[in-house]
């Protein structure tokens, strides 16, 4: 099926759907890129998107988290938007930290990655890392703390250029789902950009270390995707 970058699909183990129709809501697909997104339950879905852009009265920019809340999903897409995250309040505010992954822990927690290397207070990183945000205020007037969540050097990520993290997700098992931007390699297992990889850590922050599965959880070229970059994943 066709798609375009700023749309979701759905895959239920046999079959392929369009999940989010950009579209349908207002989002140009000429010239903007969703970089993740994130399903927090039934009608509430965040995004982040490559480049800055006005959705109706909401002045988005790629380091900030959009709400969409749904009175609909798939080809008849159809909700609202809201601001969920303002970057600029909280340290994003570069080139090199434009948000390109994205999920929400179930205690709250906000988990990035970024296109560069990122320096937030309190913490700096590398694109191959993962930030994790305690807020204490969202939307506007965003508030909070920064930690480092993965650090994806410490497990083989950033050997190469552009291993970069531009996908995630984290099950409530707490394996990792990850796809980067380019090839990547790491212990016992090596794929392209449009595959999906699954990290089972033994521990995390500084010290991250993990086990990682010998096959891939996703096989993007068995799918046509080998043109492709998977960057936005969610395991249901």
């Amino acid at each position: 099926m066709a798609a375009e970058d700023v749309d979701i699909l759905q895959y239920d183990g046999s079959s392929w759907s369009l999940f989010f129709d950009a579209s349908d809501v207002g989002i140009s697909t000429s010239g903007q890129d969703m970089n993740d997104f994130a399903v927090v339950d039934a009608t509430t879905l965040l995004m982040t998107f490559r480049t800055a852009f006005t959705l109706g009265t909401l002045a988005i920019e790629p380091y900030d988290i959009v709400q969409f809340t749904a009175t609909s999903f798939g080809s008849n897409t159809a909700g609202t938007f809201s601001l969920y995250f303002d970057g600029s309040d909280v340290g994003l505010d570069t080139t090199s930290e434009v948000i390109d992954a994205l999920d929400v822990l179930p205690d709250g927690r906000i988990l990035i990655s970024t296109t560069g290397n990122p320096a937030v207070p309190g913490v700096t990183g590398q694109d191959e890392d993962i930030l994790a945000f305690t807020p204490v205020s969202l939307g506007d007037v965003t508030s909070g703390a920064w930690s480092l969540y993965f650090d994806g050097t410490a497990v083989g990520l950033g050997d190469t250029t552009n291993e970069d993290v531009d996908g995630l997700d984290v099950t409530p098992n707490g394996d990792i789902y990850l796809s980067t931007l380019v090839d990547f390699t790491v212990t016992g297992i090596s794929g392209l950009n449009e595959d999906v990889f699954v990290c089972t850590p033994t521990s995390l922050g500084e010290s991250t270390a993990c086990s990682f599965a010998p096959t891939l959880y996703f096989d993007g070229s068995f799918w046509g995707l080998d043109a492709n970059d998977v960057d936005g994943i969610f395991i249901p």
